[in-house]
């Protein structure tokens, strides 16, 4: 069962390579066979994805930082809900949105419940707020 400190950890470095592309840290943390669900995306499956995926990410998004709002931790469980804020450096191709306004700074509030067995992240299910970003690149200045 992962300690708290394990799991704080595991945040931290996954904020870390969101904000800096330093994927390689998370083999600490996750199983070579992750699974990340999002109701608005494929599953992201195994861990060499979700280092691709993070890496797609960091395209589109630079000035990455999140803001922390609740950590709920249960032996093989835990629960975080945050804000995650940066600023669009390219087209968000996966939005349904025309004419993304580079250089805008966007957020949305967002949940992720991850799951661990043997100390290592297997499931993440994460629940985004994506209509918040949606409204923000439509909105004229």
């Amino acid at each position: 069962m992962p300690t708290r400190e394990l799991w704080e950890q595991s945040l931290l470095s996954t904020r870390e390579a969101f904000k800096t592309g330093k994927v390689d840290a998370l083999d600490e943390f996750y199983s070579p066979d992750v699974v990340i669900s999002n109701a608005a995306f494929p599953p992201v499956n195994g861990l060499d994805a979700f280092k691709q995926m993070i890496t797609g990410s960091r395209k589109a998004f630079s000035d990455i930082w999140y803001e922390n709002e609740e950590t709920i931790i249960d032996g093989n469980n835990m629960a975080n809900r945050f804000t995650f804020h940066a600023k669009i450096t390219a087209p968000l191709s996966w939005l349904p949105v025309k004419n993304v306004p580079i250089g805008k700074e966007v957020y949305w509030k967002a949940v992720i419940f991850c799951h661990a067995e043997n100390d290592k992240i297997t499931e993440i299910i994460e629940v985004s707020n994506y209509l918040s970003l949606i409204q923000q690149l439509s909105a004229t200045d």
